[in-house]
């Protein structure tokens, strides 16, 4: 097989922008460790996003009452990001620019990286679950499933064994995460183009799905799971050989489970550095019945995941 042309995909789209959400928090500040070498590797530029977020009472005052009550926390946030856009020009030499909006965060930044074309947002997330994690709202999570370019998510906090942010120089293995249907092959190309960028190799995983309906016996389940990951393990050699250029050092893994935890799971044991995954961006009750793996992954992975829109 004929290695294929390098894909300009992501972040690997020369001389375009990395956009970068900031609430000028700690955690949100650790995604610049991320975009802004990647920007000096790529010639791409970075822009800075802030959102002065949109508060409920908006309903009972007005819309425009209250752009007009946060206007001095407009202009301070402006103020804000040119001084430290101006201490990353310097300091980095890469072209930093900034963006102030209003509104919701995850629909602003939505918007923005599409209006601005950025070919990647780089982020963080606390990583939090339960109810901190609701309090804290998952700006990451909806990004990852609504917004038009990939999502590079990197973890915000430490945890044991954790990676907080992939390293240019230090990205040796990147799983990529495929269930054999058109949307996940949305990930591939980003996948091979990350792989040649940095010299990576692939783990190229499939896991097989565990559901227990109670119409069938357990026994049943247990035989019909036996059965598919048989037949997966011999179909994924060939799939990844079909999709994956031979010039791409790609291994395959297959495992049965609930697929995100299973995935999660693999990266931590496998000192995976980059999870690539397709979303299939659904919302409404079809989202609610596939679940979505992909947030599922952002919030649990050990280290930074990039996810990419399918068509």
């Amino acid at each position: 097989m004929k290695p294929m042309p390098k894909p300009e995909t992501g972040l690997l789209k020369r001389g375009r922008h990395i956009v970068v959400p900031l609430d000028f928090s700690a955690t949100s500040m650790r995604a610049l460790d991320t975009a802004i070498p990647f920007a000096r590797r790529t010639g791409a530029s970075v822009i800075l996003l802030h959102v002065v977020e949109k508060f409920p009472i908006d309903r009972l005052l007005g819309r425009e009452l209250t752009r007009l009550n946060t206007a001095p926390v407009l202009k301070q946030a402006k103020v804000r990001l040119n001084a430290l856009a101006a201490r990353l020009n310097k300091s980095s030499g890469v072209p930093v620019e900034v963006e102030v909006r209003f509104g919701r965060p995850f629909d602003q930044i939505t918007r923005g990286a599409g209006g601005l074309g950025a070919s990647l947002v780089v982020m963080t997330t606390h990583g939090h679950t339960g109810l901190k994690h609701v309090y804290l709202g998952s700006t990451a999570e909806k990004l990852v499933r609504h917004t038009p370019c990939p999502v590079l998510v990197t973890r915000g906090r430490g945890r044991a064994g954790a990676k907080a942010v992939p390293a240019p120089d230090k990205i040796r293995t990147i799983l990529l995460a495929t269930d054999y249907s058109e949307n996940s092959l949305a990930a591939f190309p980003h996948a091979v183009a990350w792989a040649r960028e940095f010299g990576a190799a692939l783990l190229v995983v499939y896991v097989v799905p565990e559901h227990l309906p109670a119409s069938v016996s357990h026994l049943g389940v247990v035989l019909a799971v036996i059965q598919l990951a048989n037949e997966a393990k011999k179909r994924l050699p060939e799939f990844v050989k079909k999709h994956i250029p031979s010039d791409v050092q790609a291994r395959t893994r297959v495992k049965t489970g609930a697929p995100a935890q299973e995935l999660c799971e693999i990266a931590r044991r496998r000192g995976v550095d980059l999870i690539i995954m397709a979303s299939h961006g659904h919302t409404g009750l079809k989202h609610a019945a596939l679940g979505s793996v992909a947030e599922r992954v952002v919030q649990r992975a050990p280290c930074s995941v990039l996810v990419v829109r399918d068509a």
